[in-house]
């Protein structure tokens, strides 16, 4: 899919980009950008969500990691 970048600037899943910036990422990563409205895909099949930045408050305590090392 290829997407056009709405944030100042956007790193993520290995691409990293500035505003107004367009280049070619798998379907999936477009269209997860696009859905948090940190994209706009160029051939205006996937919709542009809206950008959320309501703060969200993440208590270290609460979180739940498991491992794949297989006992490493």
């Amino acid at each position: 899919m290829q997407v056009e970048i709405l944030e100042e600037r956007l790193s993520s899943d290995g691409f990293q980009g500035s505003k107004g910036d367009r280049f070619t990422v798998p379907d999936e990563v477009g269209a997860a950008w696009c859905g948090h409205g940190w994209a706009k895909d160029i051939a205006g099949k996937v919709d542009t969500g809206d950008r959320n930045i309501n703060p969200v408050i993440v208590n270290p305590k609460n979180l739940a990691h498991k491992s794949n090392l297989g006992g490493v």
